[in-house]
């Protein structure tokens, strides 16, 4: 007989409405984490080892506490639990009736979007010629991990990298890239046949092997794409080298499609000293607003610019940056020239004012461009949201990274999107290209935009672009 219970007060409504793998589910859905269970038992150990104690039963309809062991009852708690319970409750069924009904053959039932379209979208009809991309589901705040990984299958000289020796990461990561491009699972009839749900792949193997090795990637914890990329590609690299002996170290797949080089070259104005530094890099970080200064990190280049595209970012990029007061130079050469005779505790750094030009000179298979959206006001000291747009006509980015064997050119394959007007809130999705086709992609919901529409968003976040054509 149900019964009241102290547990429902870790319900969040925002955390259930945030999370479509409920939509999904198919049997015990545990609350906490949005892992669907077949079988009670199965909840059950898994509720009281996690101390995850509520699941929303989805063919009985109701709610499930592990710990009371029964089914709750709502009208038995008082007036403040029950409200916040009841709107939880009304989140789960919203969900479970974004599911819909089971799919039938006839195409017009083929609607993948799980949410309003946006202008210059259209729902997905599948047909004997017609494929697409599954979608992945959110496993509870998950949309900053679901577009990286959207993107990254977009790459096809990365998504075919995989190769031993590769670590339990990397084996979950290679193996989610691959069920997500299995033509096989192109078809909604066929990823139903499959038992793949909400024509979407569940990432929960990928994600579990990545929160072993950083903590802090919880579920239901919003984190940023940008940094997820970086500490997985770390994470790949710390795999590698503890799998294989450094006689035999072989470069990591990440490290092959997207690593480039990048010489810094600083002229000191003071004492004319010239020093070049040539280091890898992974992406390239462009600031969009004047007030963000230059980073003197390599492995992440950024420099300020107030240009109105991408291809206006990438040549203030190029163009000389001055280093100069607050961001001087620490020049060995000065130091030395100021220490002599002294002791050593007066022995101080020397900072010289400079000039610093940066060029990209191997490009990567994929070059990755971050756009660093997010700054923090001067003013105010808040983090904010920067506006910026690139136009259609720079799908195609020609770099001059002052190469010997040429030009490199690139085309834009996927891109991470940011929707939202503050830095702690709002909603990550991958725009990708796909068998010539275009598709706005939000965690399991997948749509067909136009070319017209992935070259117009205005809310970019991370870029991927493939090159394409290299001269000698």
């Amino acid at each position: 007989m149900p019964k009241s219970c102290r547990h429902v007060t870790c319900l969040s409504e925002r955390r259930i409405s945030s999370a479509s793998l409920l939509g999904a589910g198919t049997g015990w859905v545990c609350l906490t984490c949005f892992r669907d269970w077949d079988e009670k038992s199965k909840f059950t150990t898994h509720g009281r080892t996690k101390n995850h104690p509520l699941a929303w039963v989805v063919p009985a309809g109701h709610l499930h506490c592990v710990q009371c062991g029964d089914a709750v009852d709502v009208d038995s708690l008082n007036a403040k639990t029950k409200e916040t319970t009841e709107a939880c409750l009304r989140a789960i069924t919203g969900l479970m009736a974004r599911k819909g009904p089971p799919v039938k053959d006839s195409p017009k039932d083929l609607l993948l979007c799980e949410e309003p379209l946006p202008p210059e979208t259209a729902p997905i009809m599948t047909g004997s010629s017609v494929t697409v991309p599954p979608g992945l589901h959110n496993l509870g705040n998950t949309c900053f991990m679901n577009s990286a990984l959207q993107s990254l299958a977009a790459v096809t000289e990365f998504r075919s990298s995989g190769s031993d020796p590769l670590g339990s990461l990397g084996n979950a990561l290679f193996d989610l890239l691959s069920s997500m491009r299995d033509p096989s699972l192109s078809s909604v009839t066929a990823r139903k046949r499959k038992g793949i749900t909400a024509n979407a792949v569940n990432p929960s193997h990928f994600f579990d092997n990545l929160s072993n090795k950083y903590d802090f990637f919880e579920r239901n914890e919003q984190q940023d794409s940008h940094d997820f990329l970086r500490l997985l590609f770390n994470a790949l690299d710390d795999e590698h080298d503890g799998l294989v002996s450094q006689e035999n170290k072989l470069t990591t797949p990440h490290r092959t499609v997207f690593g480039g080089s990048v010489t810094a070259r600083v002229d000191c104005r003071k004492c004319q000293n010239k020093i070049t530094k040539k280091e890898a890099c992974l992406d390239l970080s462009l600031a969009m607003d004047p007030e963000i200064e230059l980073e003197k990190s390599l492995e992440s280049l950024s420099v300020s610019g107030n240009g109105k595209n991408i291809a206006a970012l990438i040549e203030a990029w190029q163009r000389p940056q001055k280093l100069e007061e607050d961001n001087a130079f620490a020049c060995e050469s000065c130091f030395k020239k100021g220490v002599e005779g002294r002791t050593d505790e007066a022995r101080k750094v020397v900072y010289s004012p400079a000039t610093c030009r940066y060029s990209l000179d191997e490009t990567p298979q994929c070059l990755i461009i971050h756009l660093q959206r997010f700054s923090i006001s001067k003013t105010s000291g808040r983090r904010r949201k920067s506006s910026f747009g690139y136009g259609k006509d720079h799908r195609d980015i020609r770099l001059a990274p002052r190469l010997s064997i040429g030009e490199s050119s690139f085309i834009l394959v996927a891109m991470i999107v940011h929707e939202g007007t503050t830095a702690d809130s709002g909603h990550y999705i991958a725009i990708v290209h796909r068998d010539d086709r275009w598709y706005r992609i939000s965690d399991s919901s997948v749509s067909l935009i136009s070319e017209a529409a992935a070259h117009s968003c205005r809310h970019a976040y991370i870029v991927f672009y493939r090159r394409t054509i290299q001269t000698e």
